[in-house]
């Protein structure tokens, strides 16, 4: 295991287990706790820019709604008011489509800044992490059936397929 400090009692985290390695911001107080898989996490990490731009736009006073879909229910999100960068698990509610959960870390803007650093550092020491591609670029991906049956870039799905009109034919 290996271990970041990115805040007070904020961290991140890298664990080999069973040959699998996974990235974890942890939050030693609270236990909260936000876990990517190796594509979840080559999402997180290429949609930075995008973080950033967001930033620099609340910082000049401009309103700001982003609610990026990283994999699996997972979710970073940015808005105007908040002074963070939140990343949480979001479930599925029949009437009003996705919703926030309890499970996730909102980051401080200097927790952020410290991630962003430490991304580097963290590649070049395990060099696996740094070459996994995102989920999307999979060759599993390569025609639409197979794209839009995957869970991590598709989660809700299944739970979306029992909210949809039930079709029915009869015959006289």
């Amino acid at each position: 295991m290996t271990k970041y400090d990115i805040g007070e009692k904020r961290y991140l985290v890298v664990k080999k287990q069973n040959s699998e390695f996974t990235v974890t911001l942890l939050e030693d107080a609270s236990h909260k706790r936000v876990c990517f898989p190796l594509k979840r996490w080559a999402q997180f990490v290429d949609i930075f820019p995008i973080v950033d731009q967001c930033l620099e736009n609340m910082r000049q006073q401009q309103a700001v709604n982003l609610q990026y879909h990283i994999g699996g229910k997972w979710y970073v999100s940015l808005t105007t008011g908040f002074n963070c960068v939140d990343i949480r698990q979001f479930y599925w509610h029949k009437a009003m489509g996705i919703k926030p959960m309890r499970k996730g870390i909102a980051l401080r803007f200097d927790e952020w800044q410290k991630l962003k650093q430490i991304v580097p550092v963290l590649h070049a020491k395990f060099p696996v992490i740094a070459a996994t591609p995102t989920c999307s670029t999979q060759q599993d991906h390569n025609n639409q059936e197979s794209a839009l049956s995957c869970m991590e870039c598709y989660p809700y799905q299944l739970e979306s397929a029992f909210t949809s009109p039930i079709a029915t034919t009869s015959t006289n």
